[in-house]
């Protein structure tokens, strides 16, 4: 017997593009969004089709939600894409809602040793451990963590199917998803190629180590959570002081865990920042003050963002960003780029910075 199953194939892409096209129209509804739109998101992430789906309406979608509204909603679903919540019966009857969610920790320092933090067993355990001697996860709280990295353009150019994809080989026990997670993570980056070559010879890279955290609404009823620093103070303090002495490490800084959209904006402007500091260093020969008048940025057509800080009597730069990274920072990097200088200019072509053409590529 001979089936041709492509005409239901594609009736059940079409069938899930429409309802990927209907959760924009969920999205966009009023000043907040509704919970209808945060249930269907959550169903449709685990479809197998949805990064397709998604990718084959990106133009209705804007239509609808707007051009300058898009990128917002990818974010969003990238939040969506990174936490599942599993509702079970427990003893007597109770609710118990299962929490799981996935993190960043981001690292800095030199490829090789960015890249290798946690390969070793030793380190994964030290990890984890952290956050359990250091009170920053709530009493019954479990974390894991995957042992490869992200850079920040795989960050930013992952999908919100993969990032759902991602949790759930993480939250399994099962060695095969262990492998099918790395697997997973190498097709992102395989994907994932930046625009920008390094810059200065620079090997000071970032990376992002993925990490799950699974709690129990139950277990956080009953047991008080630690107040571990005052109201408004930065709780991962001093956790950041005892992973990174626990790590013994000297080339490796790791930061404070992060959401996985706020990763992508805070190692953006991280990179931002590096990128001058080493512009003035080697033209200098000292590390300078990272500020000036005038903030100078362009958009080359190749998806590459131009800056050239001017100062009272010197340019620093150019300093060299993919594009994406800039659209999928979101409010962040607009208030970065405004604390560098005193004024943020734009300017339409690269050959309108101030700077002279043996410094453009």
């Amino acid at each position: 017997m001979n089936l041709d199953l492509q005409p239901a194939l594609r009736n059940a892409g079409d069938d899930l593009a429409a309802q990927v096209l209907e959760l924009s129209r969920l999205w966009k509804r009023g000043n907040s969004v509704s919970a209808n739109a945060y249930e269907t998101a959550h169903k449709l992430l685990d479809h197998p089709g949805f990064d397709a789906a998604l990718i084959s309406t990106q133009n209705r979608i804007a239509d609808l939600v707007g051009d300058d509204s898009i990128n917002h909603f990818l974010a969003w679903l990238k939040d969506c894409a990174g936490l599942v919540l599993d509702e079970q019966e427990g003893a007597a009857g109770a609710r118990n809602v299962r929490v799981h969610h996935l993190f960043v920790v981001p690292v800095e320092g030199l490829a090789p040793d960015a890249e290798g933090v946690l390969r070793s067993q030793q380190n994964l355990d030290i990890l984890v451990q952290s956050f359990e001697e250091t009170p920053v996860v709530a009493p019954g709280e479990k974390i894991k963590f995957g042992d490869t990295a992200l850079g920040t353009m795989d960050l930013a150019n992952a999908r919100p199917g993969e990032i759902r994809r991602l949790l759930r080989l993480i939250m399994s026990s099962e060695p095969t998803d262990v492998r099918r997670s790395r697997e997973l993570i190498n097709e992102i980056k395989r994907r994932s190629k930046s625009p920008v070559p390094p810059q200065y010879g620079t090997r000071l890279c970032q990376r992002a180590y993925i990490g799950l955290s699974a709690s129990s609404e139950i277990n956080r009823k009953r047991v008080p959570v630690k107040q571990s620093v005052p109201p408004g103070g930065d709780r991962f303090a001093l956790w950041i002081r005892r992973i990174n002495r626990a790590l013994k490490m000297q080339d490796v800084n790791v930061r404070s865990p992060l959401s996985w959209n706020r990763a992508i904006a805070e190692m953006t402007i991280c990179q931002i920042q590096r990128g001058f500091e080493l512009a003035i260093l080697v033209r200098d020969n000292y590390l300078g003050s990272v500020s000036g008048k005038i903030l100078h940025v362009a958009a080359e057509p190749s998806g590459v963002i131009v800056m050239a800080l001017e100062r009272d009597d010197d340019v620093i730069g150019p300093i060299c960003i993919p594009a994406v990274l800039v659209s999928h920072s979101g409010d962040a990097i607009a208030a970065s780029l405004q604390s560098l200088a005193v004024e943020v200019r734009e300017h339409d072509n690269v050959d309108d910075l101030p700077l002279t053409a043996a410094f453009l590529h």
